[in-house]
Formats: structure tokens, C-alpha cells, sequence
């Protein structure tokens, strides 16, 4: 399975360095430690690319990118053009939360039961997605089969840990086995609010820099902030659009104050991706039907299952214990999931190109209530 790739002459070198990248991001061992899937080699002395152990799914990937001018193995050369992409296999997990029944599906039995929900086995492996919020419960046992961290604490005076309980919450839609969207992610708990989930502008920005600076491709991370109503300085607001002008993928909540969320920091952030919550039944929720409305208006890029959403706590770890989140906090996440799985998929992307890609893909037409100026869009995976 292994295969020589050679870049296009004229080739920008980030561009180069950034697909690189992806392919070490995709490694995965077989037995004895063999490389099932990953780089092998780069190349640049008498042609730019790269020898790769791949499958046939990142193998069709490769072929479809513009700066790939052939791809070879052994002593036979399958030029690119005229090649297609195949989608991977997909697959049907039954009794999920109805928000993985809704994002996986156009057409969608309205209620809370749960259902099936549809995957293409792209589930966020070698995208890493960044929750900014009150810290993950690592021990969360719903979080098996993912790679969970807590890596940094911005909150002075407060343990390095999710003692409130709104990151876990956050982060139970991302990864884990339970109901998460994307649990083959690298998932990273980020503490910018305290133990009351009170977030300060500086701990938040100084959380925002800390991921554009952290090690590897920016086109690979994505950022989950659910957390709004900042008023002070830094601005919040100015930190999310720089980051997704260094290539970070920044997903806000819209809040939930039922106001234009253009009026709202960071969801006014120029090139972030808003988030804004609709129930089960297709309908906004309001702050008078539900224990959380949705702010709307222009600034909110798509909306996202926020209502009863199964997700994780952090103050109950028995397996039996069920819980779920309101709001457009845990319709946020959902969507961030949702990008690191098209990330796995297709590689590094500019946020542009990802913003473009949700509002194409997005089901039209179905929320019910006033959306002054938001656009009637619902999250949708492209499975199902």
C-alpha cells in the first residue's frame, strides 16, 4: 500500500507543507508497529512530494487535489485527471440522540426519541478541535474511545478541571462513544471560565492565541467557544477574527437572549462560524417555550439541534446517569464536530472554504419562527 506522490512544479511551498501535514496527521500502525497508513518519506532533491503507506479512500483524496501532479506505485504510473472521488462506506449506528438523527439526515421524524444516526467513517482523525470553556471531566467515562486532553488553565485560583460542568457538556457532543459527532478527534479542553462559568476577555484571548500558536497545521484545528456577552477588553471579538485569519476554524454560540446576534461578542466576529439553536420539532426555541432561546439575525452563519441534546456531566460519571444541555452552547459544538469530520475527510481547508461548504450542504428551508435575517439553514453532515 505504499505510494510515491509528486507535487506540481509550481507548487507554493505552505501549500506543500500544509498537505504534508494532513498526510502525517492520517498515521495509523498495524501489527508489529508496520505503518498501515501515513508518510513514509518526503522528498525534494530531484522532484517535491513524498512516499506514503495510504489507503483507497485517502488515495482517491489525493488524486483530486490540484497541486498533485501524479501519484505512482511501483514501476506503474495512474495519472490524476479523470479521476473522481469515492465517499466512504457508510454507516448506520441505531438509538442515538435525535440531534445525531437530525445532522445526519435531510428529511427528519420531528421529536425527541432517539434514532439512527449516519456516518462515512470520517469522524475528525487527524483534526484537533479546541474547547474554550470551563475545562473537560477527562474521567467523563463517555468519553472512551477518544483522545481527550486538558491541556491549559487561563483561570488563576482554579484547579486545572471542569467543576462546573458547561465544557464537559460542550465537549459530550464532540467525542466519546455516548453521542459524540466526531469521536476519532483530537478533543482538548481549554479552561478560559471559571468555576462559576464566568469567563474574563483576557483569559479567553490569551486561550484564542495559545491555539494559533500551539504546534501543527491551523487548517486542522477548530475552536468550540461557547461563550458570549462579552463587553470588555481585550476584545474577544477581534481575537476570533485574527484567528480565523491565521487559518483556525472558529465556532461561537449565537447566545441565547432571543436579540440580533450581531449585536453580541464574539458571535459580531468577523469570519467566525455562528451558531444558532433550533429543537426537535424544526422550531427556534425562545427564552418563553423553552429553558433557552437562540439569538438570530444576519451574523448567525447556520443553526444547529439545540434543545435536550444527550450529552455528558461532569458532577455524575455513572454510566446509567443521563443528562443533556440547552441552548445554542450545545448546538455550537455540533457543528464544530461537523468540521473536524470534513477536515478528516478532504484535508486542511481554509475557514472560507469550510464556511462555503456548510451554508451549500445545509438543509433549506425547514425552521419554523421569525429569523430576522438568519438564513434558514439546518446543520447537515452530507451522510444520510
Amino acid at each position: 500500500n505504499s505510494y510515491i506522490i509528486r507535487f506540481a512544479p509550481d507548487t507554493p511551498a505552505p501549500i506543500r507543507r500544509a498537505h504534508v501535514a494532513w498526510i502525517e496527521s492520517l498515521e495509523r500502525l498495524g501489527p508489529n508497529d508496520t505503518l498501515a497508513r501515513g508518510l513514509r518519506h518526503e522528498f525534494s532533491l530531484a522532484f517535491k512530494g513524498y512516499s506514503a503507506a495510504l489507503d483507497e479512500v485517502t488515495l482517491r483524496v489525493i488524486r483530486s487535489k490540484p497541486e498533485v501532479a501524479d501519484v505512482s506505485r511501483g514501476n506503474v504510473t495512474v495519472r490524476v485527471a479523470g479521476d473522481t472521488i469515492m465517499p466512504g462506506a457508510v454507516t448506520t449506528v441505531a438509538n442515538r440522540g435525535w440531534n445525531a438523527n437530525r445532522v445526519s439526515h435531510r428529511t427528519f421524524k420531528t421529536g425527541y426519541g432517539n434514532g439512527p444516526w449516519m456516518h462515512n467513517g470520517y469522524l475528525g482523525q487527524g483534526a484537533t478541535v479546541y474547547v474554550l470553556d470551563t475545562g473537560v471531566n477527562i474521567r467523563q467515562p463517555g468519553f472512551a474511545g477518544s483522545d481527550v486532553s486538558q491541556a491549559k488553565n487561563f483561570v488563576r485560583g482554579s484547579k486545572n478541571e471542569d467543576i462546573n460542568g458547561h465544557g464537559t457538556m460542550c465537549a459530550g457532543v464532540i467525542g466519546g462513544t455516548y453521542n459524540g459527532l466526531a469521536p476519532k478527534a483530537k478533543l482538548v479542553g481549554i479552561k478560559i471560565a471559571n468555576d462559576e462559568d464566568r469567563a474574563a476577555c483576557d483569559d479567553t484571548v490569551a486561550g484564542i492565541e495559545w491555539v494559533v500558536n500551539a504546534p501543527g497545521n491551523n487548517n486542522l484545528k477548530v475552536i468550540s467557544l461557547s461563550q458570549t456577552g462579552f463587553t470588555g477588553r481585550p476584545d474577544v471579538s477581534s481575537a476570533v477574527a485574527a484567528a480565523v485569519r491565521e487559518g483556525v476554524h472558529v465556532v461561537v454560540c449565537a447566545g441565547n437572549k432571543d436579540v440580533d446576534a450581531c449585536g453580541v461578542e464574539p458571535s459580531n466576529a468577523h469570519g467566525a462560524i455562528v451558531v444558532g439553536s433550533v429543537d426537535a420539532f424544526n422550531k427556534l426555541p425562545t427564552m418563553q417555550t423553552s429553558l433557552e432561546g437562540t439569538n438570530r439575525g444576519r451574523c448567525v452563519t447556520i443553526f444547529a439541534p439545540g434543545s435536550r441534546v444527550p450529552t455528558l456531566s461532569t458532577k455524575n460519571l455513572s454510566p446509567e446517569y443521563h443528562y443533556w444541555g440547552w441552548g445554542t452552547s450545545i448546538a455550537a459544538p455540533q457543528v464544530a464536530a461537523l468540521i473536524a469530520n470534513r477536515l478528516s475527510e478532504v484535508g486542511p481547508l481554509q475557514p472560507g472554504e469550510v464556511r462555503k461548504w456548510l451554508q451549500a450542504l445545509g438543509t433549506p428551508g425547514q425552521i419554523t419562527g421569525d429569523l430576522r435575517g438568519a438564513p434558514n439553514l439546518i446543520a447537515f453532515s452530507g451522510v444520510g
